[in-house]
């Protein structure tokens, strides 16, 4: 709760939410920063790694996993926009439950959808996840993935760049 409060009062777009021992991918701030999603500011709630939760629908496009609120689980990595974040702290004490699932609930309620980056930016690296219900990783994460989206800071241009 504190944590969202002093991201409400810092005046930024986004929060990246992230719990301890994670890998993450070498490219994560290009990949974040080239998420078409996330610079159109269409994100409320997004995860940055997908332990295998069961899509409603992919958007190859766009790179990402549209997920029921009901079916996230695990909250290594969020991303959580500055009016989901004043909806969570507003409304936190209306739902129970973990972490995760709370904030998928609160965040359901918005009527936004729920993204989920592919593939996955960040990966677990302890034995045991934080509920003691074991690590569940990531099948889609690679260290070394980079999005192919070239962002030029002349005025936000960007173009795609072949692969040789």
């Amino acid at each position: 709760m504190r944590l969202l409060q002093r991201f409400l009062a810092s005046g930024r777009d986004y929060l990246l939410f992230l719990e301890d021992d994670l890998s993450f991918n070498r490219h994560l701030g290009h990949n974040l920063q080239t998420w078409s999603l996330l610079r159109s500011k269409s994100i409320a709630l997004a995860g940055l790694h997908n332990p295998g939760i069961i899509e409603q629908a992919c958007d190859l496009k766009h790179r990402a996993y549209l997920v029921s609120p009901d079916r996230v689980f695990g909250s290594l990595a969020f991303l959580l926009s500055r009016r989901t974040a004043r909806f969570l702290v507003e409304r936190w004490n209306t739902v129970e439950g973990r972490l995760d699932a709370r904030m998928a609930q609160l965040a359901g309620r918005l009527k936004q959808p729920i993204w989920y980056h592919s593939p996955s930016l960040v990966q677990p690296v302890g034995l045991d996840g934080a509920s003691g219900g074991g690590v569940h990783r990531a099948a889609d994460f690679d260290p070394d993935w980079k999005s192919d989206l070239i962002h030029w800071p002349n005025g936000g241009r960007s173009r795609w760049n072949k692969k040789l």
